[in-house]
This record gives C-alpha cells, structure tokens and sequence, in this order.
C-alpha cells in the first residue's frame, strides 16, 4: 500500500539508462546471451543475476516497461519484508517482536532509495537470497541436516551473484550464532570456511570490477590517518537517521574536500562511540542483554563495513541504499528493549517504561507518510535531481545531471541554466562547459558554442569531440582556416573517424582548397564512408568525353 505510487514512476537518467536503456545484454537471453550477462562488468560492478532480471523483465513484456520493473522491486521488498519478520522471530523469540522488525523494515523512509530506483534492483536481490541463506543456516543449527547447510550456500552464492555486498554474510554467521547463543567452537567454525571462501572470490572480483571505477572515481582520496575519522562520520550519519530520518537526499557529496580541516568530523565521530560504546557498557552490566545489544551492533556495522568510505569509491561518504540490511541490527535492538519495558511495566505505576513502545508504534505512521513522500521524488530525473538541490544547492554534479535531463527533454534553456550553475561552483568541470556548447548549438548560437567548446578544451584537454563541435561551429561562421585546424586536431585523437574527414574536406572545399578536400573525401571514401564517396564522385572525378 505504501509502495503503490512506484509503480507509476519512470527510469531516470542516473544509472537506469546504463542499467536499462542502453543495456546491451538486456534482450538477448540466448545461450550466447546468457554468457555474455555472466561474463559483464556493468558500472563498476559484477552483478549477473540483477542484469538476468532485467533482461527476463524485457523478454516478458517485450519492450522495456517501467511499470513491470517498478512492480518487481516492490513485490521483492514485501517479500523482503516477510522475511525479515521470520528472521526477527526467530533471533529475538518473540512473535511480535519479528512484526515490529519487519514492519521498521519496509516502511523505514530511509529505505526508498533501494525500492524506488530501478538501477538499485541489486539492493533487492541480494538481501532476498541473503535472508533465505541466513535462514536455511539457522534451521541447519537446529536439525543439522546437510540439505539445509548445501541450500544455505547455494542461496549465499545467488546473494553474491547478485550484489558483491552480500560478501558481509560470511563474518555475519558468527553473529548469528552469538545471538542464538552458540559458542565459538572449532567446529563451528570450519562450518563457516566455505562462506568465507566464496567470499574472498567474489571480492576478488569486485575488486577487479571496481578497479575502472577507482580510477575514474570522483572521491577525495585521504589520507589513512583520516579515514577513520570518515567511517565513524558515516556510521554517526546512519545511526542518527535510523532514530530521525530527515535531512534526506539521493547524493550526500563529501562534507569536505582535500585539504580542508577535519574538525567537522571530530565532533559526529567521538559521538557515535561514545555511544555505542556506552550501549555495549550498560548491556555488559545487564548480561541478560549482552549477546542482543552486542550482536546486533555487529550485524550494523558488518553489513556497513564496506561503504564506510576506508577506501573511497564514488563522490559520496553516505548513500541512503546502503542501510537497506543493516538497520536489521538495530531494529532488534529497539524492538526488544522496547517490548521488555513494555510488558515489564503492564499492570504497575512505570507508565515511562511504556514510553519507547509507544514511540516506536507511532513512528511506523510517521514512517509511512515520509516514504511515501520519498517516492514522490524518484518520481523522474527532474524531480529527483531538484530534490538534491534543494539540500545541496553548491553540488555541481547535480546541476550537471539537471542539465542533462533537461537537455533530453528539448529545454535548452532550462539546460544552459542548469549548466551556468554547474560552472559557477566548479570552474574548471570541463563536461559543463561542453555540454552548454551543444545547448546553444540547438539553439543556433554558433559563437557561443565556440567560445564553450574552448572553455572545455581548457578545462579538460583532448576532447575530440569537443574540437569536432568547435570545428562544425568555425565552418558555420565561415571561419574554413579554424575549423580545418580544429578537424585536424580531432583527427589526432580519432584517426580514422570518417565523418572528421568528410567535414574537413568540406572546408577544404569551401576555402577553394580543392586538392585537399578530395584527398580527405578519398581517405573517408576507402574507410567506408558513403557521404565521402558522392562528394568524392560529385566533387573531384571528371566526366569521360563523349565519342
């Protein structure tokens, strides 16, 4: 019910089309097909399963239905849902305990990004296996049949296939027995060797698929000593919006840059230890406490540890997706403290001890208004992108991504805005500069394309293309020396791009260089190109005389 205004949503330019648009496994489920979607690293990443998904959506509907994939990812978090209230009632023993868990679970706002975007299908289909494997595992203990330990694995592998995240389980096993109160045994822990095993292999990998990523990455890279102080920034702004969700958004960029004081994140940091470290305190002096305060801390912070940011990936210290399986810990933590003053207090004069019961049923409501709210935003790239402005009003990322969606929806003027914003808090994005040229190029404002064309050579040297729409401009202008000059300088970079060597040969033509323009139609013409040939042919070969 709190989902439904999804599934009238649509694909955004921020990964759907990467994912979805221009997918190039996405409609071919032959054998062939198939190897090649087991084969592919699809930005950044080595998700097999979520790209299957996809691709049996496409082959099921026949066209890429947004509506059907919308539906997808709500029925796989409802799904989700459920399986979080048997994981729940069976770690805390309590029924309604695995309700109140499962219901923080699915209507948690901070939770939307992962159902509400499509491209975050990976989100969705990891934690599905992940839960059943956990599952599976948890029967094990109790019957200790092979069946089950062989089906946990399985369903731990298809987890892995699905996103590289659910590599956490392995270590997560160990929680899982302590919240069961099972020791450590040696035993127990040769259990656990095949998880780990597949673990570091599928790490492995999600090194190998990152490593473009790093290269590319738009991530300050700081120094060790300060990234300590990162993660614990990170693990402070999760913590905070499990209890208060506000301040949301799709980017939280970096709250720093290099180079910048770390103060900011001193404060954030020595607070979520001191208050972590203060909850371990008093459940340590409550043993009956311990094994749930403890392992639930565990499971929050296992199932973070990769996106905290110790080694950056990305612009971003904090995304929303990241807490989908990690509020799970907490959840168990709150749900059980508060059912136990709940029912302690029942029947006494200790109504303050029915306090957090009562805060947590009446934040399910609040909870569900404020998703649906979030829904709304991921509504399209538009709406989505203004939405990041309006928290992060400096972000010139995501003025350029405005821009761009406003650039595909034919508002070249909305476009140029967006991109003079872009410009005006980061000088030197290169991409900016080129994308408002071909704006004004729309516009038919030829010398303010040359003047942003040069702007991105600047800014970013060797842009073919830019030197290729500088060089259409300067033609336009009947400017024939520039834009022969700048032609030339695209080919470099694109020696054998034959559209280059028809539009210098074109100026050639033009500035009445004759010999030139037909050598330049003769090379396009041997590379295959028509428009080459014809001019070729039409320009520069004599007509036999008649007998």
């Amino acid at each position: 019910m709190v989902y439904g205004g999804a599934a009238r949503n649509g694909l955004l330019n921020w990964d759907d089309n990467f994912y979805i648009t221009e997918n190039p496994h996405l409609r071919d489920l032959s054998w062939n097909g198939l190897r090649n979607i087991f084969g592919a690293y699809l930005v950044g990443n080595y998700h097999p399963l979520t790209l299957l998904s996809y691709a049996l959506e496409y082959a099921f509907a026949g066209r890429v239905d947004p509506a059907l994939m919308h539906t997808t990812n709500i029925v796989l978090h409802a799904i989700n849902g459920v399986l979080v209230f048997l994981l729940g009632k069976r770690l805390l023993n309590d029924h309604w305990g695995g309700v109140l868990v499962a219901l923080l679970f699915a209507l948690h706002p901070m939770h939307v990004e992962s159902v509400a975007w499509i491209a975050e299908r990976k989100d969705l289909l990891y934690t599905f296996f992940l839960l059943l494997s956990l599952l599976c595992y948890m029967r094990f203990m109790r019957e200790r049949r092979g069946g089950m330990y062989a089906l946990s694995l399985l369903l731990f592998t298809c987890s892995l296939l699905s996103k590289s995240a659910a590599a956490a389980m392995a270590p997560l096993l160990f929680v899982i027995d302590q919240l069961q109160g099972r020791s450590v045994t040696l035993r127990s822990a040769l259990e656990k060797l095949p998880f780990f095993g597949l673990a570091v292999i599928f790490g492995i990998v999600a090194l190998s698929s990152q490593s473009v990523a790093m290269e590319e990455s738009f991530a300050p890279h700081f120094s060790w000593s300060q990234r300590p102080l990162i993660a614990l920034y990170a693990l402070a702004f999760y913590t905070v919006r499990f209890f208060v969700p506000y301040g949301q958004s799709a980017m939280h960029p970096y709250p720093l840059d290099p180079g910048d004081p770390i103060a900011p994140l001193v404060g954030p940091a020595i607070g979520v230890a001191l208050v972590m470290g203060g909850a371990l305190l008093l459940a340590w002096r409550n043993r009956a406490y311990w094994p749930l305060v403890c392992g639930g801390l565990l499971f929050y912070v296992i199932t973070l540890a990769m996106v905290l940011q110790l080694f950056p990936v990305g612009r971003a210290i904090v995304a929303e997706r990241y807490t989908y399986v990690p509020y799970i810990g907490l959840s168990l933590i709150v749900v059980k403290l508060s059912l136990d003053l709940w029912r302690g207090a029942k029947g006494t004069s200790h109504r303050i001890a029915l306090l957090p019961a009562l805060l947590l049923v009446a934040a399910l409501p609040v909870h569900a208004g404020l998703t649906i709210h979030r829904i709304a935003v991921w509504k399209d790239s538009y709406s989505l992108f203004t939405d990041i402005l309006g928290r992060y009003p400096d972000d010139d990322l995501t003025y350029y991504n405005r821009g761009l969606t406003s650039f595909h929806d034919g508002d070249m003027k909305g476009a140029i805005k967006d991109y003079d914003a872009c410009v005006l808090h980061r000088p030197d994005r290169a991409s900016c500069y080129f994308n408002r040229g071909l704006a004004y190029k729309e516009l038919g404002n030829m010398d303010a394309v040359i003047r942003d064309m040069g702007l991105a050579l600047e800014h970013g040297p060797g842009n073919a293309n830019a030197y290729r729409n500088r060089g259409n401009a300067k033609a336009m202008a009947q400017d024939y020396e520039g834009s022969i000059a700048d032609f030339t300088r695209a080919l470099h970079y694109t020696p054998g791009d034959t559209d280059l060597l028809v539009n210098r040969g074109l100026s050639h033509f033009l500035s009445r260089s004759v010999e030139q323009a037909c050598a330049d139609w003769d090379r396009a013409s041997n590379a295959g190109s028509r428009k080459g040939a014809n001019l070729l042919r039409d320009q520069c070969m004599t007509r036999p005389a008649l007998p």
